[in-house]
């Protein structure tokens, strides 16, 4: 078990606590609900052996997730979730005390319907971390896993949304337009990038459909890592995390999800609940060294500042090496254990 440190803890600190009727309403195991987050009629399915929400950090492979539990049938999942309780009229409101309103950017269903305006940003409901919404019986289930991932190839994912020349080139080409890639006359390499979005990221922290946000906003103040959780008896993990606090209890690694999330489906009795086959990352080192983590630490190396602004807290408590490692050699990847986001 890991406890979030005093700085974690501070950006983390719940606005409310989930109440003890919606706690209720999440018992420890689906058949006592008949459901697996007992979400009255909007979620009925066939019921899984425990009660398993999970948290959406954006650019971890979530999309991935929350479609492995449509195609089962067993799970609707984060935004899956969120686009259900729209159409019912439930979602209520987000950030206590502002009502949802839709954004400007989005003009087709589902995108223009689910999207927060939060400091003149945007940020679609599934991205928001726990402590910002107002509690449900989906997000009260005592079991809330996630999947967090190296913050600097999680920083170039998000680059790589906005920019999606990044697709289309590879090897030294690929390599050479990441330094120097320019849009009309403004620079638009990876590095200016984020010297760009550290500087507006305190004041919009939304900014980028809030894939900038911090991992560790969306965790839980107590959480367990994998090994932890298989460890344990269902009656004990649930003893242990169901009062973890708002926000993901359980952590699985984007390094290794492949494996992480056919061990976490298995131990929960989800056998049925399986990732599509593996697609090759794109931040692994394949398309040209730059793209692997040692090489994307070394493109920001001038840019440090900006970078440690978007990823040190990460860094520290995720346990991933900071920028001051890139030359060092990072443990070998698993390949297959990846999936793009």
């Amino acid at each position: 078990m890991r406890k979030r440190g005093g700085e974690a803890a501070a950006q983390a600190a719940a606005p409310f606590a989930i109440s003890q009727y919606e706690r209720s309403r999440a018992p420890a195991t689906a058949a006592q609900a008949g459901a697996p987050f007992a979400i009255s009629r909007y979620e009925r399915s066939r019921a899984p052996a425990l009660a398993l929400a999970f948290t959406h950090i954006p650019r971890t492979g979530g999309t991935a997730i929350e479609n492995a539990g449509l195609r089962a049938g067993h799970c609707l999942w984060s935004r899956l979730y969120a686009l259900q309780r729209w159409s019912s009229g439930q979602l209520g409101e987000a950030i206590p005390g502002q009502a949802i309103q839709s954004c400007r950017f989005f003009q087709q269903p589902p995108h223009k319907q689910v999207q927060v305006a939060w400091n003149s940003s945007c940020c679609s409901w599934w991205h928001l971390p726990q402590q910002m919404l107002l509690p449900t019986s989906y997000y009260a289930a005592p079991l809330r896993f996630c999947v967090v991932r190296d913050p600097f190839t999680r920083l170039f994912s998000a680059y790589e949304k906005g920019h999606a020349w990044v697709n289309y080139v590879n090897g030294s080409t690929l390599c050479q337009q990441i330094e120097t890639h320019r849009s009309g006359r403004k620079p638009a390499s990876f590095r200016a990038w984020v010297e760009e979005e550290a500087a507006k990221i305190s004041s919009q922290p939304a900014r980028n459909d809030c894939h900038l946000l911090p991992q560790l906003t969306y965790l839980a103040p107590t959480f367990a890592d994998l090994p932890t959780l298989l460890s344990m008896s269902h009656e004990k993990a649930l003893a242990s995390l169901n009062n973890s606090g708002p926000g993901c209890n359980i952590v699985l690694r984007f390094e290794q999800l492949r494996d992480d999330f056919e061990r976490l489906m298995r131990w929960a009795g989800l056998d049925t609940v399986a990732l599509l086959e593996d697609r090759v990352p794109r931040v692994s080192g394949i398309r040209g060294n730059c793209l692997s983590p040692t090489g994307v630490r070394g493109q920001l190396l001038p840019a440090s500042a900006a970078a440690d602004a978007l990823t040190a807290a990460d860094a520290r408590l995720l346990g991933y090496p900071p920028l001051s490692s890139s030359n060092l050699i990072i443990k070998k990847r698993v390949d297959s254990g990846y999936y793009s986001s």
